[in-house]
């Protein structure tokens, strides 16, 4: 287990995010489940036209690279909700799979079916687009056995190749040729792949981040274990999500490891973590002690230009994004 906290066994895993889905009506904002989705809107699964465009996604089957490094099967009195047999036989959770439909324009609906087609998206398999576009990747996280595939298989990839790949993606994305148009009106699928695909690296070296106690998954033990719940938030962070100071991390190995890494990503200070990294860093030092993590910013990289902080940041309405998760993640857990 991870050090600084009780070394009893994990307690039974738990499902910790909701499915519900924000919705704006009359003004303000309602948390409502699928069916009452559908029943508001039942046209949005069936438009089509110029404007709308509903994207089929087939999730990938991927079968991780064996390696004797990756974190050790969960033991029996680590059990799960969902059988371990049909979490290994499941197709592994897709981006963007919980849209029912989205609002698109001009080449926007052609780009986004590109590059889920594309050979090197899905051989880098990124954790940072499954985080906040996957409903199957919600799903994965009620078995221990499941979400420990999922990241197997994100962390399979070749994170010098994928990096880049995913840089010149997101510059494609908002570019005239992608989904320009979209990401200035606020399409929050849009303004979510573009903070994901800049936040690849980020989240993929905190989320294969292993305890070095169980060779576990931090992020595994952070959705399946209530003493860790806190963490999960740590994790959204990269995404422009700050983390609730409602909430209180855990003081182990995960926590100080992975605010490690956002701490050297903030050297970026165009990414999201520049901006959300500090105010996370002073709770945690207010709960675990002074020093537990370095409330310090590293010298700031080098630009050739500021060319990139105008879409680092992304439209206005991904503060209000920001804000409503928080909010409803806080009366979820």
């Amino acid at each position: 287990m991870p050090d600084d906290e009780s070394t009893s066994q994990p307690a039974e895993p738990q499902l910790l995010i909701d499915h519900g889905l924000p919705v704006f009506i009359d003004g303000h904002w309602q948390i409502m489940s699928e069916d009452e989705h559908h029943e508001l809107y039942p046209e949005l699964a069936r438009r089509t036209g110029d404007v709308t465009s509903t994207i089929e996604i087939i999730p990938p089957t991927v079968t991780p690279k064996p390696s004797s490094t990756k974190p050790a099967t969960k033991t029996s009195s680590q059990s799960s909700t969902t059988p371990a047999s049909t979490a290994v036989n499941s197709p592994l959770p897709s981006p963007f799979d919980g849209a029912l439909a989205a609002n698109f324009s001009g080449s926007c609906p052609a780009f986004i079916e590109a590059f889920l087609a594309d050979p090197t998206f899905k051989a880098c398999y990124p954790f940072s687009l499954l985080l906040q576009g996957s409903k199957s990747f919600f799903n994965a996280q009620k078995s221990f056995v499941g979400i420990t595939r999922v990241l197997d298989a994100t962390c399979a990839a070749d994170v010098n190749t994928c990096t880049p790949y995913f840089e010149k993606l997101a510059s494609d994305l908002v570019s005239d040729n992608g989904c320009a148009d979209d990401y200035k009106k606020g399409n929050s699928l849009v303004v979510q792949a573009y903070m994901a695909m800049r936040a690849y690296k980020t989240l993929y070296s905190a989320s294969c981040l292993t305890d070095a106690a169980t060779s576990a998954y931090c992020f595994a033990y952070a959705v399946t274990d209530t003493t860790f719940a806190s963490n999960v938030y740590l994790y959204y962070m990269p995404l422009n999500i700050s983390y609730p100071p409602t909430q209180k991390p855990a003081c182990n190995s995960c926590t100080k490891q992975t605010m490690g890494i956002y701490q050297a990503a903030t050297a970026d200070r165009y990414s999201a973590i520049a901006t959300t990294y500090t105010n996370a860093s002073v709770l945690c030092n207010g709960h675990c002690g002074a020093g537990y993590v370095n409330e310090t910013l590293p010298e700031p990289l080098s630009y050739k230009n500021d060319a990139g902080a105008l879409l680092s940041q992304g439209p206005a309405t991904l503060c209000l994004l920001t804000t409503l998760f928080a909010m409803a993640t806080s009366w979820w857990l």
